[in-house]
């Protein structure tokens, strides 16, 4: 399982949805590098900031204290970053994305 980023502008046919989040069309040839893209997760930029935090050994509440969201948030970015990374538990996901390079435990 890789995890990708795109930093760049979105190209023709790619939308952007809230928090960064890219979606591709649907329909594209078999065998294109986009139709394998559209079964891996992207993780949007606030949730690796969140998990970022987790691996460098950050509570919740200091990492919603620093993002400046409630850690209730906090919580629901860490469980939509285990759903889409196939993980059971916080750490289990720390370990996937760092191992994939989707982040980092060195500031």
């Amino acid at each position: 399982m890789d995890i990708h980023r795109w930093n760049g502008p979105p190209c023709p046919g790619i939308s952007t949805g809230r928090a960064g989040e890219l979606f591709l069309p649907s329909g594209l040839p078999s065998g294109t590098r986009e139709t394998s893209m559209l079964d891996q997760p992207i993780l949007s930029a606030r949730e690796r900031e969140c998990l970022e935090g987790i691996a460098r050994g950050k509570r919740v509440q200091a990492i919603a204290s620093a993002l400046l969201i409630a850690p209730v948030t906090v919580e629901l970015h860490l469980k939509n970053v285990r759903a889409k990374l196939g993980a059971s538990t916080t750490a289990e996901a720390v370990a996937i994305a760092i191992r994939k390079g989707a982040i980092s435990p060195y500031g």
